[in-house]
């Protein structure tokens, strides 16, 4: 007989339970889409694909209360149908009427458990995939729809453009550099910044552009190059330029890993591994080009200086262009260096263009900066003489004074950054303990790269427990909807699922902000995971105190 009863009751509550789960994923689902959907984004095809790729990730969500809403009302019917009286009368216990209630629980966490750590991350990372398609599509997609392009990392500017086209590149870099994989050549370009008043301001216009993608280490950035461009200033005068290089921009990476989503495993690898990881691994990369900047910066001085060095150091512009540099005095910076000379013994720069010299230049004041980038590279020089004196070897003419001269894009013979990149950061942060600790900027970033891989670490271990509490989650509310609709025999479904929905509410409240607790390095680790239980703790105390109450009956 018992075993009768159990299937009658599991029938039921299997069959309320999935058909409310489909209902309240397929409404998400469907609320979920509506922007990029909007947007154009998605069209028909793409947007039944997305629905079916983010079911499995809301369902972890719906599960929940699905369970809830199924317990409560099959056993709201049965208290109200006096079948759980029958059941009393015929020798079952409340604990026995309970079992199958408490084995499909069981099934459910089992099911929650092992879809938040091995299927959902697959699903979310498959509707990524879909909204956020390749950055060239999108771009492309937009220019030839008329609509305005806002660049990113561009400081809010938008780019329009009559058309677009693109080609895939197969290019050899300079020593040091990192040549481009694509090309978007625009044509009809205009770029600008909307102001207060939401006109365009700081307007720049080209017949042509070209827009080189770079990618590296799982970061991409763009260089915009205009030709034959009008660009107004500050004041509002145009100039014409035959061609424009702008400041390289790094575009987001739209697969960046959000570690709520990564799967078992992906957890597992990247604690072992932090750098992986996009938020450590930028931080490194900053580590890494302060590191060769300081190298840079120790180098020249070291190589300028007669006493250790040579007397000269040199740096080198594209593929066959040579600059020697050599100054009686330097003065060393946090970024830069002073190059300091008289008229006896001034700074002396040197340019060789295919190995044969062409200019020197002389001067009694230089200034030498290190830029520094968002994107992997190695750092790049500025050099700028103040009054220099400037010979053409190759003609026989006296030397002719400018007020400033500037070499720009210059970098060190051989590369700095490329062999840091190697080390993990562990190795990269005992590296700085040994050899760079009297630099500040190096020593900053080192900090922040240790703490970074602290609360990743941190986070990693909040996830864990908060799939796991989640999943036990969905085992309590069930029961706790089905020892509520026993009590309050004679009460609305709606009142029942009303306090059994508020409490599961407050319990994925309260284990999410646990989450936010628990990834805090500067917490204790306890007490954060104390916090992301409490929930689940408010729900076992409210059904036991309703069980005794009910069992007193």
């Amino acid at each position: 007989m018992a075993w009768t009863i159990y299937w009658y009751i599991l029938k039921d509550l299997v069959r309320l339970l999935v058909l409310s789960s489909l209902v309240l994923t397929f409404v998400i689902g469907f609320a979920v889409a509506i922007k990029p959907l909007s947007d154009g984004d998605l069209d028909p095809l793409l947007l039944v694909k997305f629905i079916i790729y983010v079911m499995p990730t809301l369902l972890t969500l719906v599960l929940p209360f699905a369970g809830a809403f199924a317990g409560t009302m099959v056993f709201n019917r049965m208290a109200s149908d006096n079948e759980i009286m029958v059941c009393s009368v015929g020798g079952m216990s409340y604990r026995s009427i309970l079992v199958p209630v408490l084995g499909l629980g069981l099934v459910l966490f089992l099911i929650l458990y092992y879809m938040s750590n091995w299927v959902v991350p697959w699903f979310f990372h498959q509707s990524q995939l879909i909204v956020q398609r390749d950055i060239t599509t999108m771009l492309v997609r937009q220019v030839k729809a008329g609509r305005p392009v806002e660049i990113p990392g561009g400081d809010g500017r938008v780019l329009f453009a009559d058309n677009a086209s693109v080609s895939e590149l197969v290019m050899d870099a300079p020593l040091g550099q990192i040549a481009p994989y694509q090309r978007i050549t625009l044509v009809g370009v205009s770029l600008g910044r909307f102001d207060v008043e939401n006109k365009l301001r700081e307007l720049s216009t080209a017949q042509q552009a070209d827009l080189y993608l770079f990618r590296q280490e799982q970061q991409t950035w763009a260089q915009l190059n205009f030709r034959n461009a009008t660009v107004e200033d500050e004041k509002g005068n145009f100039h014409s330029y035959k061609k424009i290089e702008m400041q390289p921009m790094v575009l987001p990476n739209p697969f960046s890993d959000d570690l709520r989503y990564l799967s078992w495993s992906e957890l597992t690898r990247l604690a072992d591994q932090p750098h992986r990881y996009d938020d450590v691994a930028k931080r490194k990369l900053n580590l890494e080009m302060a590191m060769a900047q300081q190298r840079l910066l120790d180098n020249t001085v070291s190589q300028l200086d007669t006493s250790r060095g040579i007397g000269k150091v040199v740096f080198l512009s594209g593929s066959d262009v040579r600059y020697e540099i050599s100054a009686p005095l330097v003065r060393q910076g946090p970024t830069a260096l002073t190059l300091i000379g008289d008229d006896t013994a001034p700074v002396i720069v040197s340019c060789y263009t295919k190995g044969l010299q062409e200019f020197t230049y002389e001067s009694s004041l230089a200034e030498l900066k290190v830029k520094l980038f968002d994107f992997p590279s190695e750092p790049e020089v500025e050099l700028k003489l103040h009054n220099p004196q400037v010979r053409n070897i190759h003609r026989d003419l006296p030397p002719t004074a400018k007020r400033t001269k500037s070499f720009k894009r210059l970098r060190w013979t051989s590369p700095l950054r490329k062999p840091l990149a190697a080390y993990k950061p562990q190795l990269l942060l005992a590296e700085v303990d040994n050899n760079f600790s009297q630099s500040a900027l190096v020593v900053a970033r080192a900090k922040a790269l240790a703490q970074n891989i602290r609360k990743v670490h941190r986070k990693i271990s909040a996830y864990f427990y908060e799939r796991c509490a989640l999943a036990v989650t969905s085992l309590l509310v069930l029961l706790l909807g089905v020892v509520l609709s026993m009590k309050l025999r004679g009460a609305m479904p709606l009142v029942v699922y009303f306090w059994t929905f508020l409490l599961a509410t407050v319990c994925v409240f309260i284990t999410r902000s646990g989450v936010n607790v628990a990834s805090d390095p500067q917490s204790s680790l306890v007490g954060s995971l104390l916090v992301l239980w409490m929930g689940n703790l408010v729900l076992v105390t409210a059904v036991c105190v309703v069980y005794v109450k009910l069992a007193k009956n």
